[in-house]
């Protein structure tokens, strides 16, 4: 497949090359029916991807494909600046048999094969079938509606499933897939002493000029320290000489599994599996991510890593301990009640009431559709004396409003933007 791409697909007016990123022609060539890959950002695998689908469908001739984005507003934006031109700018995908094919922003047809560019909607995902489905930001997208994408193979004799994403959460999404997997890790050989090794930001494979001994972790790093730091001179080294390591190359460099008998294909794209990311770039990320608080977005994007920060998941040992207690408490007509709304396609509602202690005790717990929700928050507040709560104002931040409005404007819709102080408006 990696072949076919470069042979026959250009990219800003070139031959498409894995020069660039060596690493990327093995999970090109990979067609294996149940694949995910878990990588770090600016790696150029949405490129790789959505060749390689285009690929397959022109080299399988009446076969269907699924590209998958997770809302309206990305699938757009990969159409029109990537799939598009790629159709429209290279002669494999337009020969006299495509002079009067079907081709807009959600299909594009491809000789006798159809490629179906999507969000991730539930009208989307129930009405198209496929023999090889691709899902791009797996993490950003409903679970439930990556399943349903999954259905849409059952009829085919392809069957093939490949999933893309940067992590979020430890043991969400692509995080957990990846554990499943058989773990392919990009191995570099030093040339020094000939030790194999899965090179990360980590002080064993990192050499800073400057660095102080003492510092096991680099997420330590701060902005005062970085001044004092010579990043210019900073390079990956082997963990056992401290050598240097050439993460450019090919010939010292091989995908190795972790768990070869497992039949999930799975791969781990770090910043050093390529020789493109920068020490210095990953220090300034650092920084840049702890001066807006949101240090997980630097785990998750710059290292391609999952990361769970105690202060923003609860853990499932704390979910546990919420419902310990199996008697429903008996409410009287005036008792004060509580409502929080996750919101998704499926929303999780708990009710809670107040106790002596000052905290709320749960003991209610439903999931519901989102399209039965406003009717749900009626039933409820005609029940039980809702005094407050709060729902998530984003992504549905129309159907939080209506939620707000249904509940006599006592369930509000909240949004995280961080720890800056608040410009506090006074009356006058």
């Amino acid at each position: 497949m990696s072949d076919w791409i470069c042979a026959n697909t250009l990219l800003r007016g070139k031959p498409f090359s894995f020069n660039r990123y060596p690493f990327q022609r093995r999970i090109a060539d990979d067609m294996h029916p149940d694949l995910v890959c878990k990588k770090c950002s600016q790696v150029g695998l949405t490129e790789v991807q959505i060749r390689k689908l285009a690929a397959f469908l022109v080299r399988n001739r009446g076969t269907s494909g699924i590209y998958t984005m997770p809302d309206v507003k990305m699938f757009r934006r990969v159409s029109k600046a990537r799939i598009q031109p790629l159709i429209e700018k290279n002669k494999v995908f337009n020969t006299p048999e495509d002079a009067n094919s079907v081709r807009s922003m959600d299909l594009i047809q491809l000789q006798s094969s159809f490629l179906y560019v999507t969000a991730s909607t539930e009208g989307d995902a129930t009405s198209i079938n496929a023999d090889i489905v691709f899902n791009d930001e797996v993490d950003l997208t409903d679970q439930q509606m990556l399943s349903l994408f999954q259905s849409r193979l059952q009829n085919s004799d392809w069957k093939i499933k490949q999933q893309f994403s940067t992590p979020t959460f430890t043991g969400f999404g692509i995080d957990a897939s990846y554990n499943l997997s058989d773990q392919h890790e990009y191995m570099v050989k030093c040339d020094a002493c000939n030790h194999w090794q899965v090179p990360d930001f980590e002080p064993r494979f990192v050499h800073i000029p400057g660095l102080p001994t003492h510092i096991d972790n680099l997420e330590e790093i701060d902005e005062q320290l970085a001044l004092e730091l010579d990043l210019e001179g900073a390079y990956v080294c082997c963990e056992r000489c401290r050598a240097p390591l050439d993460l450019g190359r090919e010939d010292n460099r091989e995908w190795v599994p972790k768990f070869p008998g497992r039949s999930v294909r799975g791969y781990q794209v770090r910043p050093f599996s390529g020789s493109r990311i920068s020490i210095q770039y990953i220090v300034k990320q650092l920084i840049e991510y702890k001066r807006l608080n949101y240090i997980r977005g630097w785990y998750n994007t710059v290292l391609g890593k999952s990361h769970t920060d105690s202060n923003v998941r609860l853990s499932e040992v704390d979910i546990d301990n919420c419902f310990k207690e199996e008697t429903v408490p008996q409410l009287g007509k005036w008792d004060p009640v509580f409502v929080g709304i996750d919101f998704g396609q499926t929303c999780h509602l708990v009710l809670g009431t107040p106790t002596p202690m000052g905290d709320c005790r749960p003991f209610y717990f439903e999931t519901i559709h989102v399209n039965n929700l406003i009717e749900r928050i009626k039933e409820i507040c005609s029940i039980y004396n809702g005094v407050s709560g709060a729902c998530d104002r984003h992504p549905y931040t129309p159907t939080a409003e209506a939620v707000f409005e249904a509940s006599g404007k006592k369930i509000w819709p909240v949004e995280y933007k961080g720890t800056q102080p608040l410009n506090i408006v006074k009356d006058i």
